[in-house]
C-alpha cells in the first residue's frame, strides 16, 4: 500500500504536526537571520580559540581546560575547509531543528501523538532555548546527542527491535 503526502497529512493528527515543525523551523530562521552576522561572545570565543589553534596553529593562551571539546572538535574541521564561523552557525541551526524533531519522536514513543505535538511546539518556542540555540557554545549539539541516544536507545533496546539500530523513519 503507497501513502502519498497528501494522505500521511491527513492521517492522524499529522497535519499539527507539519505545523509545528514548519513554525519551529521559521523561528530558528528568523533568529538565525538576525544572529548570523553577530560578533562572538567570550564562552563563543573561547571555542572557537581551540578550534583555530587545532588547525591553524594560534596561540591557545585563554582557553580554560575544564570546558569541554565537542564543539571544538565540530567546528575544528569546518575552519580547516575554511568555511568559518558561519558554517558552525549553520550546523547548529540544523542541529537545533533536530531536537525539534527528536523531543516530537521521544515524545510519540514515550506517550503518544498529542503529547508529542504539545512537546515539540512548547520546544520550538521555549526562550532560554532559542536564546542558546544562536550561538556557538556546546549546548544545542550536547542536547541533540542526548537525545538522538535516547531515541536510539528506546526503539532499539526497550523495543528489543535490534541491537543494532539504524535510523530509518
Amino acid at each position: 500500500m503507497k501513502l502519498n503526502i497528501k494522505d500521511w497529512i491527513k492521517k492522524d493528527l499529522n497535519y499539527f504536526w507539519v505545523i509545528v515543525l514548519i513554525f519551529g523551523i521559521l523561528v530558528r530562521l528568523y533568529f538565525f537571520v538576525k544572529t548570523h552576522n553577530q560578533v562572538v561572545w567570550w564562552d563563543e570565543a573561547e571555542y572557537m580559540l581551540l578550534a583555530k589553534h587545532w588547525v591553524f596553529g594560534t596561540s591557545s593562551y585563554g582557553w580554560f581546560t575544564g570546558r569541554p571539546i565537542l564543539l571544538a572538535l565540530m567546528a575544528a574541521p569546518i575552519f580547516w575547509l575554511g568555511i568559518g564561523e558561519i558554517g558552525i552557525r549553520l550546523i547548529i541551526f540544523l542541529m537545533s531543528i533536530g531536537n525539534v524533531i527528536l523531543t516530537y519522536k521521544l515524545g510519540k514513543e514515550l506517550y503518544d501523538k498529542r503529547i508529542a505535538i504539545v512537546g515539540a511546539f512548547l520546544f520550538s518556542t521555549f526562550h532560554i532555548y532559542l536564546f542558546f540555540a544562536n550561538r556557538l557554545l556546546a549546548e544545542v549539539p550536547s542536547l541533540f546527542l542526548g537525545l538522538l541516544a535516547s531515541y536510539v536507545f528506546i526503539k532499539g533496546y526497550l523495543e528489543k527491535k535490534s541491537t543494532k539500530l539504524t535510523l530509518q523513519y
